[in-house]
């Protein structure tokens, strides 16, 4: 009780930017997380198979890959606000399109289309909370963002998985497992992008002169030993965006194909899994200030991976529920740490730049990775079965936060971000 208190006295002392940023990640995680529990059964309805889903992973992620360099230079031409108004735009039309066409072609096509919107707003969005906040602010204020994106998976998975019943019982579906009741599910959370764009709108610049809000942030000259900074971040967001691709794409249909949960369950099983990990989000800073951000990073990773081989060995239903709900409340333990970590190792005028490259999961390498790993989950579903997936997952992961820790368990003393440094 004590840390939620707190957590709520967080939250009251932000600024009303970040109060509107709240918003905006409040409808568009609900949106996405309907969209999201209930497309690939819409696909698997519409007759297609776990190869396919995976391909069409693999091209949105390619795309969002293609477009996220692009996404975090315009970001500091064009503004925080107007690129995150753009890209939730795109990405809202993209979320209907995908489920109102049933072809190969048209799929593939709003796949690549939601790829290019996903980096679009993204990519600016940790940037715009790092200027809105102060160094002691930063894993406190990451670890909110993260329990809204969790907190609105939850209640959105729950609702996606309860919307297709009810709207069979009434009358505008023939089924609860058919395609119009998930066509018309994902079309309702695509819609929940709506208030989201409105709490964009009412935004204010800030008042210091530069318009909508801070613009044209150059990237050169870049501080000396910049390059092997980004390197490093880039290879841990491959090898972390490999593991989390091979096997995330496919949970829902782990769950229901597998070990035979109902749509219903499916949606509970994933409102519980954030649930899970808002309590690790809600220990983060704590774990961080005993431990400081790097530890707190690679315990909470290390920790992790024994659940995600549970899922692999699981033998029932309940099995593989505990090993998921373990897999989502120690992984986030340390993944506020990680986005304030990564944001306060560049100059403001990087922030950007840095998350369209190695953000999680804004950046091209982790979409680069996501997108062989989708496609790799894939056929190893086809070939060995699921459980395949989840041992391929921790052979990527592993080497990933070895690499995290031992590269950067000596920056004690993060760069005090400035336009100009």
């Amino acid at each position: 009780m004590v840390i939620v208190t707190q957590q709520i006295r967080r939250v009251q002392s932000f600024s009303p930017v970040i109060h509107r940023l709240f918003l905006f990640a409040l409808f568009v995680g609900l949106g996405r997380a309907i969209w999201g529990l209930v497309f690939n059964l819409y696909l698997k309805q519409a007759g297609y198979h776990e190869d396919f889903i995976g391909d069409l992973n693999f091209v949105m992620a390619m795309a969002s890959a293609v477009a996220a360099p692009l996404a975090g230079l315009l970001s500091n031409r064009l503004g925080r606000r107007t690129m995150l108004l753009a890209g939730a735009t795109l990405e809202m039309l993209t979320l209907l399109a995908s489920v109102w066409v049933s072809q190969r072609g048209p799929l593939l096509t709003s796949m690549l289309l939601l790829g290019v919107a996903f980096p679009v707003w993204i990519v600016p969005l940790n940037p715009f909370l790092a200027e809105h906040s102060t160094l002691d602010e930063r894993v406190p204020l990451f670890s909110t963002m993260n329990i809204i994106w969790l907190g609105t998976a939850m209640a959105g998975s729950v609702v996606g998985g309860w919307l297709p019943g009810l709207l069979s019982a009434l009358g505008l579906a023939p089924g609860p497992d058919s395609v119009v009741a998930y066509r018309l599910a994902a079309t309702a959370g695509a819609l929940l992008y709506l208030p989201a764009l409105a709490s964009l709108l009412a935004l204010k610049p800030r008042g210091d002169g530069q318009g909508d809000f801070p613009v044209r942030l150059a990237l050169r000259p870049l501080p000396a030993g910049i390059l092997g900074l980004l390197a490093a971040f880039m290879a841990v967001s491959v090898l972390l965006g490999l593991g989390f691709g091979v096997y995330f794409p496919f949970i829902n249909l782990y769950f229901k194909e597998y070990l035979g949960a109902s749509p219903g369950m499916v949606g509970l099983i994933m409102g519980a899994a954030q649930a899970a990990g808002c309590v690790g989000l809600l220990l983060a800073p704590s774990l961080a200030r005993r431990l400081g951000k790097v530890r707190a990073v690679a315990l909470a990773q290390v920790g992790a991976m024994p659940f995600i081989l549970g899922m692999g060995l699981a033998g029932s239903l309940w099995m593989g529920i505990a090993a998921y709900l373990g897999r989502f409340a120690v992984w986030n333990l340390g993944s506020s740490s990680f986005d304030a970590f990564q944001m306060e190792s560049v100059p403001d005028r990087l922030r950007a730049f840095l998350n369209s490259l190695a953000g999680l999961p804004s950046g091209v390498g982790f979409n680069l990775a996501w997108a062989l790993g989708g496609a790799l989950g894939g056929r190893l579903i086809v070939g060995h079965g699921y459980p395949a997936i989840f041992f391929a997952a921790v052979a990527f992961t592993l080497p990933g936060t070895l690499l995290y820790f031992f590269r950067f368990r000596r920056m004690s003393a993060p760069a005090q971000a400035s336009p100009d440094h």
